[in-house]
């Protein structure tokens, strides 16, 4: 596939982008490893907590590997650890909404107290959309990628327009379940009273 030069700054922009949000991530959770750990505790289901230490250590250091990875003349595996790092966190902020378990999602350090919400999945979610639009379009360029793949350019096209339809479907997916929280919650609070 033959690249432009708007497309290689585009594919730059974005593998800047995720390796800044991943490194600066990373740095934030071991410089408050214990908050994270913590925080990491209340996120996952109980039969889960006993990989809880391990795997809080294990993550900000796969998350400033990848940062590295995207920045070196590893950007096929940089770009595919984001996508499988930022859809693990997507799934477990999803929970974390649908459960309405108080906590924070300690994306940036548990020291920030971030809470999670609506715009913490929509953010993970934009994120992991980059990701994956430049994992796919990084593939299908002729540069010494590890996986080719060869996409024509209205593929390409196909490609960003489904990213962006799994964007919205997410973002109508958070509306829906802060929607459902809601009434949910007058329900509650109407039966409470009644």
């Amino acid at each position: 596939m033959e690249v432009s030069e708007v497309d290689r700054l585009l594919l730059q922009a974005a593998r800047l982008i995720l390796a800044v949000v991943l490194g600066l991530a990373g740095i934030a959770k071991l410089r408050d490893m214990a908050g994270f750990v913590e925080t990491a505790r209340n996120l996952v289901p109980v039969r889960l907590r006993w990989a809880v230490p391990a795997g809080a250590r294990a993550l900000p250091v796969l998350e400033i590997a990848s940062a590295a990875a995207m920045l070196s003349r590893f950007l096929t595996v940089g770009l595919a650890t984001a996508v499988l790092l930022l859809l693990g966190f997507a799934l477990v902020l999803i929970r974390a909404l649908h459960l309405r378990l108080d906590a924070s999602c300690a994306c940036f350090g548990a020291s920030r107290g971030e809470r999670i919400d609506g715009a913490a999945v929509a953010r993970t979610i934009g994120l992991l959309g980059l990701a994956a639009v430049a994992l796919v379009f990084h593939l299908g360029t002729d540069r010494g990628s590890t996986l080719p793949l060869s996409i024509s350019g209205s593929e390409a096209t196909a490609v960003a327009i489904v990213s962006a339809a799994a964007l919205a479907t997410g973002a109508l997916a958070v509306a829906a379940l802060r929607l459902l929280t809601t009434v949910e919650t007058g329900i509650r609070a109407h039966e409470e009273h009644a």
